[in-house]
């Protein structure tokens, strides 16, 4: 496990709690570990056999982040913040890798700093 991957999970999971206004991870998909294993996937690393594919994985992890940018759409929020989740969703849906989905998750995590206490 690397460390990188370690830090890009946290702020994945980070971003689906706040979301989800959640102090633990125990819903689907929100463990660092979702994001993790879609690198580790798309690398070829994958030391969990029983895992799905890349494609499917990145599949189930494009719903759960759309699921959190919705919830956070759904909020009084102020205008402008609401059309750039908005815009991230959208984003979401044309991603095609981790990379994609990591710069995603990290501009939905400023976005969302005044709901940090998450």
């Amino acid at each position: 496990m690397s460390t990188e991957s370690y830090l890009q999970g946290m702020n994945y999971e980070t971003f689906v709690k706040r979301a989800h206004q959640a102090y633990n991870n125990r819903k689907p998909g929100m463990h660092l570990s979702t994001l993790q294993n879609l690198i580790w996937a798309e690398q070829g690393n994958s030391c969990v056999k029983h895992l799905p594919s890349f494609d499917k994985q990145l599949d189930q992890i494009k719903k759960y982040l759309v699921a959190a940018i919705n919830k956070f759409i759904s909020r009084k929020i102020d205008s402008e913040k609401k059309e750039a989740l908005k815009l991230l969703a959208q984003r979401v849906e044309f991603a095609s890798g981790s990379d994609e989905i990591i710069e995603i998750v990290n501009e939905g995590i400023e976005l969302t700093q005044e709901y940090k206490n998450y």
